[in-house]
């Protein structure tokens, strides 16, 4: 009896550190990180130059692991951001979305800078150029 009982011990606690993976894309389960920003700067172009600005720092991001694989979304916005990179091994995934959108699984910070207004000169209405700093919760 004892016998089983140490078996049962050793075989659950395996499978709880294996359950507990969330360090490269190929985690056993699923995982969802929410994202709140904490500061937001940039430019701003107005009366034909760039203005620096501080901006509300209100944006709300859901990072999602499903199925081995990473995506970004904004919170509550439709849109998905599917091209992430596979996670690195230490830590960092980077996806593609208006700018780049760049977190640390391991420190739970985040970063998303948005440049192309800035690259797009001819445009006549511009968006702001932004860097969006926050940190993550595992939900």
């Amino acid at each position: 009896m004892k016998f089983i009982l140490v078996f049962l011990l050793l075989f659950s606690s395996t499978i709880s550190a294996e359950n507990s993976l969330h360090e490269n894309s190929t985690a056993i389960e699923d995982k969802t990180y929410l994202c709140s920003t904490e500061e937001s700067s940039g430019y701003d172009y107005k009366n034909g130059r760039w203005i620096r600005e501080r901006f509300t720092p209100d944006a709300t991001y859901l990072v999602k692991l499903k199925d081995t694989k990473w995506s970004v979304y904004e919170y509550e916005v439709e849109y998905e951001h599917e091209s992430c990179e596979p996670l690195s091994d230490d830590g960092i995934l980077t996806c593609k979305t208006s700018g780049d959108f760049i977190v640390n699984i391991k420190t739970m910070k985040f970063s998303v800078t948005n440049t192309a207004p800035y690259m797009h000169s001819t445009r006549k209405n511009r968006d702001s150029v932004v860097l969006i700093l926050g940190s993550c919760v595992s939900m």
